[in-house]
């Protein structure tokens, strides 16, 4: 379907300062963008055809009927009875795309199986069976030709009664939606702080084929009172009534409903009945026609009511934040001259959607902490931050919390400048399946569990990032020099709990990489640069079957020319690597780039890379690439 996308929003205030909006996000899928026919649509006779297949028959010697094989119709088979009178072929016609017969099997007849209550008829068929079978007709044919053949066909069948019915509703494959997001947002600044906040509330109908509720039908949803109310409950209305949607049914002394009120019945004119005088306990919500709001939003069966309707989540601020249908924002920072503090905390509930946005996750919720401090006079920050992230409001799925410390000093330019990141983050998610014997028709399983598969996880990671950045002169040259290190450590904490479970992969792994890069640059047309790598990963434990481990050392050398002129820039390096563990190899390669200006504004890039790889115990791989590019710019 084609989605219709309406949105409106309405502001107040100076948006720089103070900003208070009201938005609308209705989608709703263009039932008429479908066309009720396809060109080229093929149609399938089966339905008309079907009058010409065979009776079933058992093939005892497995090769097509025969004559020494029996119709179903010769058999007495449990009062089966026969399935057609006659087989009767069908006249050829040029307009059909396939038209065939197969054959099928239906079931298998044997020797222990009595047909007959006087002889076994399948006495021959042995424990294998002699096959049950059917000759089935497949006819196609373009919806063009249509009405020509089912024309042709009813001149030789008289009896042959056709329409056509084309489903303008209600068709397969996937139903139309509706959805209406609707909220509202604030926005405050000060030189001090800096707060955004906003709520949101989705409804979504997953199939507006069916027509949208009456009043009554919502009336009656989540309770039996026809009160034009919904969850209103009363103490004093008798406890059972056989006439609450029928008055016929009431007898003397029953209550029943009418025009929104209660009475008693009386036995006989029901303008003597007496109105009970209701003492309310919950005042509910009033109801009103669902019908009347179609344009805005279709409410039907194929919803889940909002929470605020079903009666049972509660009507308190916090109780609506809880709600699935709804989705908010809040952050606030606080700004001095030393210090910028960040809090926030966002939700989106399980029941959020929003076909605005399809890539919203739904399901989740986060708060987060953030402190940033200015030490040393601006030259050395410290960012303290923390972080915390629900997946699965209501059965948790995974949980997850990070905690971090960045330390970063910058002091003048002719020294060093260091970055240095220390990180902690807790993780827990999943469960344990368990795999049995034997499964039922519905795939449950059946008895004990012969075998399980725990896919929980529980971890501890510490993370530790090293980076220093230096600008420095030699022998009257300028150089850079950068040097990064960084180390990974996952722990298992369901590791001594679940290693004996079969099939149990711990998620356990270590990992480090170094780092090293020095450009120089000779003068101002020419630079080169050395890069040095070395990293290793080892994931699991040695004793599971899922181990790895991994060890890749590489090295680069570069050269970089540049003239300004017909070769604007030249660049060529050679690199090697080498890797130990799970995957053992050996590698060199060479990359040049070069960039021309052939004429003005016509420019010509030539990049060609080319690799050798030597397998340990295997083969040299080789890996050849040129690319030409030419631009012109306007």
């Amino acid at each position: 379907f084609q989605n219709d996308l309406t949105a409106l929003r309405l502001s107040l205030g100076n948006k720089d300062r103070f900003n208070w909006g009201l938005n609308l996000v209705k989608v709703k899928d263009n039932i008429e963008s479908v066309d009720v026919m396809v060109n080229g649509a093929i149609i399938d006779l089966d339905a008309l055809t079907e009058k010409y297949n065979s009776d079933y028959y058992i093939d005892f010697n497995d090769d097509g009927y025969d004559n020494n094989d029996l119709l179903y119709e010769d058999i007495n088979i449990l009062g089966a009875e026969d399935v057609f009178d006659n087989y009767t072929p069908i006249t050829d016609l040029e307009e059909f795309i396939v038209h065939e017969v197969s054959t099928i099997i239906v079931g298998y007849c044997y020797d222990d199986l009595s047909l007959d209550q006087n002889e076994d008829i399948c006495e021959t068929c042995g424990d294998e069976g002699c096959p049950i079978k059917q000759e089935v007709w497949n006819i196609e044919i373009l919806y063009d030709d249509l009405d020509n053949v089912l024309n042709q066909i009813n001149l030789f069948n008289n009896d042959l009664n056709w329409d056509e019915n084309f489903l303008i509703d209600n068709w397969a494959s996937s139903a139309p939606t509706d959805n209406l997001v609707f909220g509202t947002d604030i926005k405050f600044n000060t030189n001090k702080i800096k707060l955004n906040a906003g709520i949101a509330f989705s409804a979504f109908n997953n199939n507006i084929w069916t027509p949208a509720m009456t009043d009554y039908e919502l009336d009656t949803i989540n309770d039996d009172h026809q009160d034009c109310y919904i969850n209103r409950s009363y103490s004093n209305l008798p406890i059972t009534s056989d006439c609450t949607d029928d008055i016929e049914n009431c007898n003397i002394g029953d209550y029943y409903w009418l025009d929104c009120l209660a009475y008693i019945f009386n036995g006989g004119d029901l303008s003597d009945d007496e109105e009970i005088q209701l003492d309310i306990i919950d005042s509910g919500i009033e109801t009103f026609n669902p019908a009347d709001l179609e344009n805005l939003f279709h409410i039907n069966s194929n919803i889940n009511l909002p929470s605020i309707i079903d009666g049972e989540s509660g009507t308190s601020f916090s109780d609506i934040l809880n709600y699935p249908e709804i989705a908010y924002d809040f952050n606030v920072r606080f700004i001095y001259p030393k210090q910028n503090i960040h809090f926030g905390i966002k939700k989106v509930g399980k029941d959020f959607n929003s076909l605005g946005n399809s890539y919203l996750q739904s399901d989740t919720r986060e708060t987060y902490l953030s402190d940033r401090i200015k030490l040393l006079n601006n030259r050395m920050f410290l960012l303290l931050s923390w972080k915390s992230i629900d997946n699965g409001l209501i059965n948790k799925t995974s949980s997850s919390d990070k905690y971090d410390i960045n330390i970063s000093y910058h002091p003048k330019p002719t020294l060093p400048s260091f970055t240095i990141n220390y990180g902690l983050y807790d993780k827990s998610s999943g469960d344990s399946i368990f795999v049995y014997d034997e499964y039922d028709q519905y795939g449950m399983g059946i008895g004990s569990p012969a075998d399980s598969t725990n896919i929980s996880i529980a971890t501890d990671t510490e993370n530790l990032n090293i980076n220093m950045n230096y600008n420095f002169n030699l022998f009257k040259k300028n150089h850079n020099l950068n040097l990064s290190s960084y180390s990974s450590d996952t722990k298992d904490l369901l590791l001594e709990k679940l290693s004996e479970t079969p099939n149990y992969i711990p998620p356990s792994s270590m990992s480090s990489n170094t780092n090293l890069s020095l450009r120089s640059f000779i003068n101002q047309s020419l630079n080169t640069d050395f890069y040095f790598s070395n990293s290793s990963y080892v994931y699991s434990k040695k004793e599971f079957s899922s181990y790895q481990e991994q060890d890749i050392f590489s090295m680069r050398l570069g050269v970089n020319y540049n003239n300004n002129k017909l070769v604007d820039k030249i660049s060529a390096w050679i690199d090697y690597s080498k890797g130990d563990g799970t995957s053992s190899y050996n590698q060199y390669g060479l990359k040049l780039l070069i960039n021309m200006e052939l004429f003005n504004n016509l420019f010509m890039d030539i990049n060609l890379r080319h690799y050798n790889r030597k397998i340990i115990d295997d083969h040299n791989y080789k890996n050849s690439i040129i690319k030409a590019n030419i631009s012109y710019n306007f």
